[in-house]
This record gives structure tokens, C-alpha cells and sequence, in this order.
């Protein structure tokens, strides 16, 4: 269903160009609710950070439910001209695949399944170390129970991870990304393997070796 979702064309205002090929501008994603858990004001401001008039920002999502005013708060970093707000939108994915860099900046996850999501769309991603999901997501041989506390930043096995909470750091991750095509890649190449561990089949299969070890 994504697969298909994602080839819709976007012809939101002029930012973006005509028939959905591609963005005019280097553009990093994130799609979801505009909650306090999702730490947007860090988004914002490394974004601020990253201080790069060639990229773009775009936000998809309903801010008019965030708890505090997004788009106020990017005309207070000056970076209003450079940060689109969709609101909600039936169809996420043809935003996602259509950008370059999907961003998840989350104090708390449950599961994130919008990072499944951007690997079926063909982004690399730069997230949060934050409890749960994201290191299992793109670190899974790594322990669970262990997420960044010091400065740096970590170029996972599927994704990069960034401490939560930090903004120079999630500016320095975003950066590397959009520096660099060939870690770009490597990571779009790498999210086929993921994928394939979250196909129907390997997942029944191991719902059925839970079952049958209580049994």
C-alpha cells in the first residue's frame, strides 16, 4: 500500500516541483502528531543550528494541536522561510518519499512504526536515542538498555542516532547526512535488509516461537 501511496505527485504551493519528481531544496521530513513527546522544539532549533539555506524542513502533521505554537517559534529562529507545515495529510507518504532525510527528534517512543515507514519510501534516517524503538529499529545488535548519554552522535547499522535532547548534535547528524551521498545510500541500500525482518512471514514466525514456548 505504501509502495503505491508514495508515487502520488505533491504540488503544495511552489516549493515543490511540478509532477513530484523531487524538491527543489535538500528537504528533511517528519510526519506524525505535534505532541510534547516528539520534541519539535528541538527539531526546530537544530534545524536553526544547521544554519543551511539549502535545505528545507517540512512538517506534516496538524500543528494547531502542538502545545506550543510551531510556526511561531520558527519565525523566532528566522527560519520560517525554510520550514513547511502541511497540516494533516490522508497521504503521508508521498511527502516522505519525495524528501530526502527523514528526522525523528522524540523524547519517548513506543514503536515507531513512521521509521518502518520511511525505509519503505527509500530515506535514510536520523533519530533520537531515545526509549523505545529507535535503537531496535537501527541498532538492533546493539543493547537495548544502553542509549547515548554522552555527546556524540552514533552512525548506526540502519540509521543515525543522536542523544535526546541535544541540539548541536541533531544538527551535526542532519548535517552528515546531507554532506555526505554515499552514507546516504549506503543507508538507503541497507534498508532493504531491514525490511525483510519485519515481512509478514518472519513475523508470524516468531509469534508462533513465543506461543509455542508458553505452551
Amino acid at each position: 500500500k505504501i509502495n503505491h501511496l508514495k508515487n502520488e505527485k505533491v504540488t503544495l504551493a511552489a516549493l515543490f516541483t511540478e509532477g513530484g519528481a523531487k524538491f527543489d531544496k535538500f528537504t528533511f521530513v517528519y510526519v506524525g502528531r505535534l505532541n510534547a513527546v516528539k520534541n519539535h522544539v528541538l527539531l526546530l532549533n537544530a534545524f536553526a543550528h544547521l544554519n543551511d539555506t539549502t535545505t528545507q524542513l517540512l512538517i506534516v502533521g496538524d500543528s494547531s494541536q502542538a502545545v506550543q505554537d510551531i510556526p511561531q517559534l520558527a519565525r523566532n529562529l528566522g527560519i520560517e522561510q525554510r520550514v513547511v507545515f502541511t497540516g494533516f495529510q490522508a497521504n503521508p507518504f508521498k511527502f516522505i518519499s519525495k524528501s530526502h532525510c527523514y528526522v525523528m527528534s522524540s523524547d519517548t517512543e513506543g514503536f515507531p512504526n513512521v521509521l518502518i515507514e520511511a525505509m519503505v519510501c527509500d530515506l535514510p534516517i536520523v533519530s533520537t536515542d531515545c526509549y523505545s524503538g529507535p535503537r531496535e529499529l537501527l541498532a538492533p545488535k546493539t543493547n537495548f538498555s544502553e542509549i547515548l548519554t554522552d555527546d556524540n552522535i552514533e552512525r548506526a547499522e540502519f540509521g543515525i542516532l543522536s542523544p535526546i535532547g541535544n541540539v548541536q548534535r541533531l544538527a551535526e547528524a542532519m548535517a552528515l547526512m546531507k554532506s555526505e551521498a554515499s552514507l546516504r545510500q549506503h543507508y538507503i541500500e541497507q534498508n532493504t535488509i531491514r525490511l525483510i525482518d519485519f515481512q509478514l512471514p518472519n513475523v508470524l514466525s516468531q509469534f508462533r516461537q513465543v506461543l509455542s514456548n508458553r505452551t
